[in-house]
Order: structure tokens, then sequence, then C-alpha cells
């Protein structure tokens, strides 16, 4: 299901054990491991070039 069959509904899954959507589990657990550290290096890079380069100061 899910990943495999993309056009499931939410209805064949309730009540279905948590067994059956390990594989989709696991793939979201794998993308929050790579894509939040990724998002935050990527944030204090442009924040350092941010502040750097004058772009944060506060005009008024």
């Amino acid at each position: 299901m899910g990943l495999d069959r993309p056009l499931t509904e939410a209805g064949t899954l309730a009540g279905a054990p948590l067994s059956s959507v390990t594989h989709e589990l696991g793939v979201l657990a794998l993308m929050g491991l790579v894509l939040v550290p990724l998002g935050l290096w990527i944030f204090g890079r442009v924040e350092h070039w941010a502040k750097r380069t004058g772009k944060l100061k506060r005009t008024g």
C-alpha cells in the first residue's frame, strides 16, 4: 500500500496494524534525518551571508 500503490485510499488503512505502514514511516524518518539538518545548515549559511552583507540591518 501507500508508496507501492499511490492511489490507495486512507480508508483502506483504517484499523490496519502499524506494521502495514513501516516502509512509509521509515521513508519519512529518513527524510527528517536528512532534510532537517540540511535546512538548518542552509539557514545558517544564508543568515551569515545576510549579516555579512548588511541585509539584516533595521531601518526603522
